[in-house]
């Protein structure tokens, strides 16, 4: 049930720069994630991540949420066109 607190959604700066995909497709995104938090399921159905298992398993998304978590900028993909 969701509660009268009013919910305000903040995203880091350069947080979905990285995002691939179009505009109509980001703000789904945003709107989905802005939702799940309103509704309270964002807490409800989320899992602690375990840091190092994810260093080992995906470091690249390790660091990206190293550099998120530490509000230094996003190291980019070298991207070959």
């Amino acid at each position: 049930m969701p509660s009268d607190k009013k919910v305000t959604i903040t995203f880091a700066r350069s947080a979905l720069d990285n995002f691939d995909g179009t505009q109509e497709e980001l703000d789904n995104f945003i709107q989905e994630i802005t939702d799940l938090a309103l509704s309270g399921n964002l807490l409800k159905n989320s899992e602690p991540v375990d840091m190092d298992r994810l260093a080992e398993d995906d470091p690249e998304a390790y660091e990206t949420l190293m550099c998120v978590l530490n509000n230094q900028p996003i190291k980019e993909k070298r991207r070959l066109h």
